[in-house]
């Protein structure tokens, strides 16, 4: 098994609030933030770029595991700033991007991936 260096990077210091992750010689990046930070999201240039997000928050219908929801978009704010605003969406309390480092996630591989991670977690 060939190992890997994963660079986290704590946007305010702090593993609580947004982080970004990187692979060494991956084009992909992943930011992670709390819901509550949406307006410090917003103001993060790879929020406007084509990838897929899961929301993640406590289950409502059982306090013994989370609730994942999959989706993706053009641009990736968009998306979440609505679901932010979306009372069937309430549950999520983070949320986790994927994006790609040089902008060659297109909307055929956001659909594809969406479906792939849908499928991973059933």
């Amino acid at each position: 098994m060939n190992g890997k260096t994963i660079r986290l990077y704590l946007v305010n210091g702090s593993p609580t609030v947004i982080l970004t992750a990187e692979i060494i010689n991956w084009s992909g990046k992943i930011i992670v933030a709390p819901r509550a930070q949406l307006a410090e999201l917003a103001n993060r240039e790879e929020d406007r770029r084509t990838g897929v997000y899961c929301l993640v928050g406590p289950d409502p219908e059982s306090s013994l595991r989370d609730a994942v929801y999959f989706g993706e978009g053009d641009k990736i704010l968009t998306r979440l700033t609505a679901h932010g605003k979306d009372e069937s969406k309430d549950f999520w309390s983070r949320c986790a991007v994927v994006i790609s480092k040089d902008q060659n996630i297109t909307k055929s591989h956001g659909r594809f991936l969406e479906c792939r991670l849908i499928s991973l977690a059933n």
